[in-house]
């Protein structure tokens, strides 16, 4: 899964994913949940996480541009694309811990 599988807006989105979860791997909770559906929940918690921060660190978008909370409210109703964006914080986040522990 990488960002050339996403749509602009999506794309946008997995973007600044990527980046709050590679702050948070650095800075917050190393080890994520093992149960697979508590798992979930976490990527799911970091993706809309990311979408909030980014909205507040991120000057206001030009017209006609969609907020990143609305296009992960957008995402969120197509199932695949919901899916492919919790993957792709995953993979981002279990890469990142794992950079992160192999460098300790």
């Amino acid at each position: 899964m990488t960002e050339k599988h996403f749509t602009p807006n999506t794309k946008s989105l997995a973007i600044v994913a990527k980046a709050y979860c590679r702050e948070h791997a650095a800075m917050g909770d190393v080890y994520p949940p093992s149960e697979p559906n508590s798992r979930t929940l976490f990527f799911s918690k970091l993706l809309h996480e990311a979408a909030q921060k980014a909205e507040k660190d991120c000057p206001k978008n030009d017209e006609g541009v969609e907020s990143f909370p609305s296009i992960l409210k957008h995402a969120s109703k197509d199932k695949d694309t919901y899916v492919q964006l919790i993957t792709f914080v995953g993979f981002t986040y279990l890469l990142s811990v794992k950079l992160i522990t192999d460098a300790l």
